[in-house]
């Protein structure tokens, strides 16, 4: 798999009108986190193709003591937020959201082992067939917005 190579101001023209509308946040998340903007709206394509009220099926957080369900463009789980100062309520906004995903992002990039696309899939989880899935998805997504074939 090719990996971001230089830096990228993204692709909006390439991009699906949902996503595209949010440019500049996603500009400024990827300038923040040292991102691929590209990669940022490859993710959220695949997480909510850019609906902010999306929210995903309830999971238990053991770790948590509670159910929770990703929410919003980047589909952040609750805990995440907290984790990282955010309250439910910022997660739960358009701005803030993408900005919180990109920290997610960075955080995994940074901290999960393994090649670059490996640490990528720590933003979704590891281990069945779901993240491998979620995995080749972000990857063709991200390959078409840069203006790359498969």
């Amino acid at each position: 798999r090719r990996v971001p190579d230089q830096p990228s101001e993204g692709a909006p023209d390439r991009w699906p009108p949902r996503i595209a509308r949010w440019y500049a946040e996603i500009l400024a998340a990827a300038r923040r986190y040292q991102l691929d903007p590209d990669l940022l709206a490859a993710i959220m394509q695949q997480e909510s193709g850019g609906e902010p009220q999306a929210v995903g099926a309830w999971v238990w957080i053991p770790h948590m003591g509670r159910y929770e369900r990703a929410i919003g463009m980047m589909q952040v789980m609750p805990n995440e937020a907290e984790r990282r100062g955010w309250t439910i309520e910022e997660a739960w906004q358009p701005e803030q959201n993408i900005m919180l995903g990109a920290r997610v992002l960075r955080d995994k990039l940074d901290s999960v082992r393994g090649d670059f696309w490996t640490r990528v899939q720590g933003y979704y989880g590891f281990g069945d067939a779901l993240s491998d899935y979620w995995l080749e998805r972000v990857y063709t997504y991200w390959l078409a917005f840069r203006g790359d074939s498969p």
